[in-house]
């Protein structure tokens, strides 16, 4: 049964999705003044750059990856403006490496080997990146202090509901509904095809939007006890056959501990989405990862004091729904998309740039009141 509407359940904005870019959405719209809720159906808002802790050590989120191109530093820069931080350092050249005929290589490219998620692995390529000086889930946890926002966990959405053909609410958890009259979808887009009923949704738009499939990360984050290496390039680690994706990372500097020398390492490898629930085939993706670290780096699998595994569905890939207005569906008027996967660019740039578009969109349909008020994630 409908939760009855009233002002503890009413918003002017409501964003489906705590990642990065639904943070970021949030932080601007409130900024704004707008009375603003944020649904996450995980225990930890954050998305896949939520803090992750094991044992008592704090592993990084993500690979520190940043090419140093404008395309994917002016992201950044936006957020740089944002949280008022610097978060790019200096151009470093640090050239991928591979293991080929039993040693580590600069890597040179793929060869005749056809992965499937090559357009993934090749942002992985780039021999000039940024140095990042604070990490990823340190900006969701400056989003996350003090928010002007609302934010409820373990909230997932499960409808989206129509009131004489206009979205006036979600329902969440199958039975509390909150509404709004502003509403972006910061989460994986291919659900939508289930929450939104067939008068909003329809034909070849729905088709598309079902089709919307990304890749499921399968990371392995380790704590070796020693020094196992001070190189800090990306690795791509494959075999001499396709059946698994790329095992793509790397280790940061060593540090320490209670007298001890402790590193840790970073490594993830792709599967299609239709297998996020197949144990067994993450299971043998994982066995594999292993082997390909262990041929490189013979004693860092030996040495490893803590070994956590995260795997998140849609983390990565690109996919167009051919939109003809800026991040909406056609029938649709107050719901505005802001997933990173519906633009080419990659990696935590791409969250950064998918808010930025929302919110773009979302004040183009309110000209007489955001017309000339800039987004806080770009300098006036």
């Amino acid at each position: 049964m409908a939760t009855t509407k009233n002002s503890k359940n009413t918003y002017d904005s409501i964003i489906i999705g705590s990642g990065l870019s639904g943070l970021i959405l949030a932080k601007q719209l409130s900024d704004l003044g707008q009375k603003t809720l944020v649904l996450e159906k995980r225990e930890i808002p954050g998305g896949h750059l939520r803090s992750t802790s094991t044992k008592g050590f704090q592993f990084h989120t993500s690979l520190l990856y940043i090419p140093d191109f404008k395309e994917y530093t002016e992201p950044l820069e936006m957020l740089e403006f944002m949280m008022d931080q610097k978060i790019l350092g200096p151009s470093k050249e640090l050239p991928p490496k591979t293991y080929n005929s039993g040693e580590l290589k600069d890597f040179i490219g793929f060869s005749d080997l056809k992965f499937h998620s090559i357009n993934e692995a090749q942002w992985y390529t780039q021999s000039k990146v940024r140095e990042i000086l604070i990490p990823p889930e340190d900006w969701v946890e400056w989003l996350l202090h003090e928010p002007a926002f609302e934010i409820q966990a373990l909230h997932e959405v499960t409808r989206y509901n129509f009131d004489d053909g206009n979205l006036d609410s979600v329902t969440v958890n199958g039975t509390k509904t909150f509404y709004a009259t502003n509403f972006f979808h910061a989460a994986p887009v291919s659900p939508l095809h289930t929450l939104i009923p067939d008068i909003a949704l329809k034909g070849r738009e729905k088709a598309k939007v079902s089709k919307a499939q990304g890749w499921t990360s399968v990371c392995l984050h380790f704590l070796h006890s020693g020094l196992q290496t001070e190189n800090e390039n990306v690795h791509l680690l494959m075999g001499s056959k396709t059946d698994f994706e790329p095992c793509i990372g790397t280790f940061y500097p060593a540090i320490q501990k209670d007298s001890k020398t402790l590193q840790e390492s970073f490594w993830f490898s792709l599967i299609n989405d239709e297998h996020t629930e197949d144990m067994e085939h993450i299971g043998a993706l994982i066995r594999n990862m292993k082997k390909q670290i262990k041929r490189a780096y013979p004693e860092a699998i030996e040495n490893i004091d803590i070994e956590k595994i995260v795997v998140t569905p849609q983390s990565q890939g690109s996919y167009d729904l051919e939109l003809k207005n800026p991040c909406q569906l056609s029938q649709i008027s107050n719901l505005w998309l802001a997933s990173p996967l519906l633009l080419e660019q990659r990696s935590v740039g791409a969250s950064v740039q998918a808010a930025d578009k929302a919110l773009k969109a979302w004040k183009a349909c309110q000209p007489e009141i955001y017309a000339n008020i800039p987004s806080s994630t770009c300098p006036a």
